[in-house]
């Protein structure tokens, strides 16, 4: 899920302040298992994964990150600034697939459609009804629900097109759940207050 760009300021704006350290560390565990396990499945039949895998931009990115906020450098107000760029960059890649994908296939998708009401909106409201009778920390719960019902990451659309993968239904996949996300994160997090 779109944890960084849209989850923060939702959970901000939704929970509060007091939700951000929760919306932190699952965007963590997001990064970790998308240049871990995502790398291993984009990499299938095309080279042995072994721990060297692991190794790579992401994962030593978000390793140099904790290292950096524990230390309090005085160089992560620098890199905030460099950050702050990469939501241009991942704009302009979207954009670019956008232009190369048939808006009419991605219309028509049923499919589509149906997994995005069932992604965005009964998985989130049914782990967060499951979750409740086994997680006690209410605060935890909703900043997980309502980051559940995020839309689609750009990250995986970019590491698709790395690896040549068909990407139109991805693309179309991340800008219908974007757009319904006004909708689908307006119920769940209207269902997170009330859980």
């Amino acid at each position: 899920n779109n944890m960084g760009f849209i989850g923060y300021p939702v959970v901000n704006a939704v929970i509060g302040p007091e939700g951000m350290g929760f919306a932190a560390l699952f965007n963590l565990g997001f990064n970790l298992l998308l240049f871990t396990y995502g790398i291993v499945l984009l990499r299938q039949g095309q080279v042995r994964v072994n721990w060297k895998t692991f190794l790579n931009a992401g994962t030593l990115s978000a390793l140099l990150a904790i290292l950096l906020l524990l230390t309090r450098w005085p160089v992560v107000s620098c890199l905030s600034y460099m950050g702050n760029a990469m939501t241009f960059f991942a704009s302009a890649i979207i954009g670019h697939s956008l232009a190369r994908t048939s808006w009419k296939v991605v219309l028509e998708n049923k499919k589509l459609y149906l997994f995005v009401a069932l992604r965005y909106l009964l998985v989130p409201i049914l782990l967060g009804l499951a979750l409740k009778r086994v997680v006690s920390n209410e605060l935890l719960l909703n900043v997980f629900v309502l980051l559940m019902a995020m839309p689609a990451a750009n990250m995986p659309l970019m590491m698709a097109q790395e690896y040549d993968m068909e990407t139109d239904t991805l693309t179309g996949g991340i800008v219908l759940s974007t757009v319904c996300s006004i909708v689908t994160i307006t119920v769940v997090a209207t269902v997170v207050r009330m859980l």
